[in-house]
């Protein structure tokens, strides 16, 4: 939430159900299958970072650091970065939202840590 002189403005947060119009069918930590333990926790672990950094003092939750970071985890690929931008678009109807907190880094990063997922030596993203 922020602050706009006295009233408070929100964002939508946008989850994996919101975006594909239904829950993820199994384990979603199977769609990590193949990639090290390591690696994700890192890859979290940096996005936390992006969104606030060591000297800052506020969370960065603006429209343009989501879409960087949708871009950033979209591979650098523009044709998969536009997909899901589409459909973002078609459920926020250009409000701004949110896909990537601190909170759910910090779920993430908990939720790993206590998996099964293997650790694999010499993997490379």
């Amino acid at each position: 939430m922020k602050l706009k002189g006295s009233l408070p403005t929100t964002k939508l947060i946008l989850g994996y159900k919101d975006i594909f119009g239904d829950n993820f069918k199994g384990d979603r930590l199977s769609l990590l299958t193949g990639i090290s333990k390591v690696d994700v926790m890192v890859e979290i672990a940096g996005l936390n970072f992006r969104l606030k950094g060591r000297k800052s003092k506020v969370i960065d939750t603006s429209f343009d650091t989501q879409l960087k970071e949708l871009f950033y985890f979209s591979g650098g690929n523009d044709q998969l970065y536009e997909k899901y931008g589409r459909l973002i678009d078609l459920k926020t109807r250009g409000k701004e939202s949110c896909i990537f907190l601190r909170q759910s880094c910090l779920f993430a990063l908990e939720e790993v840590t206590q998996s099964d997922i293997p650790i694999i030596k010499h993997f490379k993203m």
